[in-house]
């Protein structure tokens, strides 16, 4: 088994709908309610998602937002971050960080936000 963190985007609603599995580690909503809720926010047009896999075992995933706002202009928000309970401390965090900050870098977004709220 390698240690080496793979991050790659998810593409698409069914893409995205392969996190539940793991999401379901921190949140008791159905599968349900999260497809029309990964639906709605896919429909923006400015929500992507990212999966970190080891061995093609996906250990980490987190969406994040892209736009404009008035006060900083471009920027990036990270949210709905989630690692597997068994991995967590290990830095997979951290490396969907840097890849979603390396999306971020000027002149694409002058700042990056992240949220910290739990469902």
């Amino acid at each position: 088994m390698s240690d080496e963190v793979i991050i790659r985007e998810l593409v698409g609603l069914d893409q995205m709908m392969t996190i539940f599995p793991l999401y379901s580690q921190v949140s008791r909503l159905s599968e349900a309610v999260v497809c029309q809720r990964l639906s709605a926010m896919f429909a923006q047009s400015n929500h992507r998602c990212i999966a970190a896999y080891i061995d093609e075992r996906m250990v980490g995933a987190s969406g994040f937002w892209t736009g404009t706002q008035l006060w900083c202009g471009k920027y990036v928000e990270a949210g709905n971050v989630v690692v597997d309970s068994a991995l967590r401390g290990q830095g997979i965090g951290g490396k969907m960080m840097a890849w979603i900050e390396a999306e971020a870098d000027p002149p694409r977004a002058a700042a990056i936000l992240r949220s910290h709220d739990r469902a």
